[in-house]
């Protein structure tokens, strides 16, 4: 029988691939039940998984240590003893059959095999009770021989006595030393095939437990995957709807703010307009009244009407500019531009309002700029207006225009501007202003009393961008402003068709 989480979790999943549900089933919203058991068995893996490499590791390095701590260096002892034992068997015989004391200094290597002996019995308490039990016997054999060659080579014994009565059991007892240390090397040898074996063993066992565990955590991972589908298979509807929803509601505040956007727009112009185009109105119905009342005579009061009409016809002129710009119902004549000739014309229209003032007009080309693709009274409109306000708001100094190459952004990429800086030394812009500089009918605090309507800014603005360029501007207090108009760099031939 399967547990009641599985086959909750199989119903949902059949729902979620499509299954038609029961009645019962379609009216019931109660979720799967949570996955306990196999949630527990992946975290159970995984903990496992990440435990059995740590503890194998350190049984390995364990047995490792034990063979290169304990069994080389115990064979190596056992080996310089075999040596030493060898090297004082032929320094006996030696002795024995020509009497010359010079063999008999053979058996002061005892002190150097003492101290293997000793370093090999410290080795034997790790080695195991085998050898360490052989380990006491060498020691136990080795001193009766000591105890005899030291009465040789003392003169207790002399040669023939030696030869005579005590060579055979001397020689038994070196051959059993001799047999002591051979069982000892093939014990210590054991011993460390032992540990390499258990090395062995523990990788064969860390890797079938962790094939064991992995099988595990993928079984339990494949019913937590099939019970995730049925929950997703359950939440999609809702996600859905959650979804939509907020794209309306995102939609809705998008179109709300644009639509606040438009109607303060389209009320401050209104506003503007009134205010803008009331007073030269006024103006000229004062005048006719006053030559009317015979106060004023008719040619001067018909010149001065004239004259406040004209203002509020140039107002009108550039309200539907602004307008056109922003329908989109504003005609482009792209020709062959040379912008620093077209940059000179816009300054020397200019040139009088400069001189008049005590102003330096000047102008420069910083690069070599060949003819672009635009419009070449529309570039004209938008430098008239940036020069012109240069000169109208700088008391003193002077006003430079620069035409060159500028390194900018387009679209996110690296892109190259023809641009038209007009420098002023005026009294700057402070951020606030900034940040207004461009709204329609907006006239900022240190150009109050200087003339115009607001307008001029807003309409270049907007004729460059229409132009596929912007006007940028970059202000100091006190320093003085900079004003730029970027242009696609656009090179056609100068012979090009309009």
């Amino acid at each position: 029988m399967r547990p009641p989480w599985l086959q909750s979790a199989r119903r949902a999943t059949r729902n979620a691939a499509g299954d038609v549900p029961s009645p019962a089933a379609a009216g019931d919203s109660t979720p799967p039940a949570v996955p306990v058991l196999p949630l527990a068995i992946v975290l159970f893996s995984l903990l496992s998984l990440a435990a059995v490499p740590i503890l194998v590791e350190r049984q390995v390095a364990r047995l490792a240590r034990e063979v290169l701590q304990v069994a080389d260096p115990a064979r190596e002892q056992v080996r310089g003893i075999q040596a030493s034992l060898a090297m004082e068997m032929a320094g006996n015989r030696a002795y024995l059959l020509t009497g010359d004391v010079a063999y008999s200094q053979r058996h002061r290597g005892r002190v150097q095999r003492q101290a293997a002996l000793a370093e090999l019995e410290r080795l034997a308490q790790r080695s195991g009770p085998e050898v360490l039990s052989l380990t006491q016997q060498l020691q136990g054999q080795l001193l009766p021989a000591d105890a005899t060659l030291d009465s040789l080579y003392t003169g207790r014994i002399s040669r023939e006595d030696f030869v005579r009565g005590r060579l055979p059991a001397q020689q038994a007892r070196l051959e059993g030393v001799t047999a002591t240390t051979e069982r000892m090397a093939d014990a210590i040898t054991r011993r460390g095939a032992e540990r390499v074996a258990g090395i062995q063993s523990a990788e064969q066992w860390a890797a079938i437990l962790s094939a064991f565990l992995v099988g595990l955590a993928l079984v339990a991972a494949f019913l937590v995957v099939r019970l995730g589908m049925a929950y997703r298979a359950l939440a999609a509807s809702e996600g859905v709807l959650r979804a939509e929803s907020e794209a309306a509601r995102a939609e809705a505040e998008r179109r709300r703010a644009e639509t606040e956007r438009i109607a303060e727009s389209r009320s401050r112009l209104i506003r503007g307009f009134t205010h803008d185009v009331k007073n030269p109105l006024g103006a000229a119905a004062g005048y006719l009244a006053l030559v009317e009342e015979g106060a004023l005579e008719a040619a001067e009061g018909h010149r001065r009407a004239r004259r406040t009409l004209a203002l509020a016809l140039v107002l009108i002129d550039e309200l539907l500019q602004l307008s056109g710009t922003e329908s989109g119902d504003i005609v482009v004549r792209r020709e062959p531009v040379d912008l620093l000739q077209v940059a000179r014309e816009a300054m020397e229209d200019c040139r009088a309002q400069a001189t008049a003032g005590g102003l330096l007009l000047g102008i420069e080309a910083r690069d070599p700029l060949p003819p672009i693709a635009s419009d070449a009274a529309r570039v004209r409109q938008i430098l008239g207006n940036l020069i012109s306000n240069a000169v109208k708001y700088t008391p003193s100094g002077s006003v430079m225009v620069r035409v060159g190459l500028r390194d900018g952004v387009r679209d996110g990429q690296p892109h190259r501007w023809a641009a038209v800086e007009v420098t002023d030394t005026g009294p700057g812009l402070s951020a606030v202003e900034l940040d207004q500089l461009f709204h329609e009918f907006r006239r900022l605090g240190n150009t109050i009393g200087a003339g115009g309507h607001g307008l001029g800014l807003a309409i270049s603005k907007r004729l460059a961008e229409v132009l596929g360029g912007d006007v940028v501007v970059h202000s100091q207090p006190a320093v003085g402003s900079t004003f730029a108009l970027l242009l696609p760099l656009i090179e056609v031939s100068p012979a090009s068709p309009s």
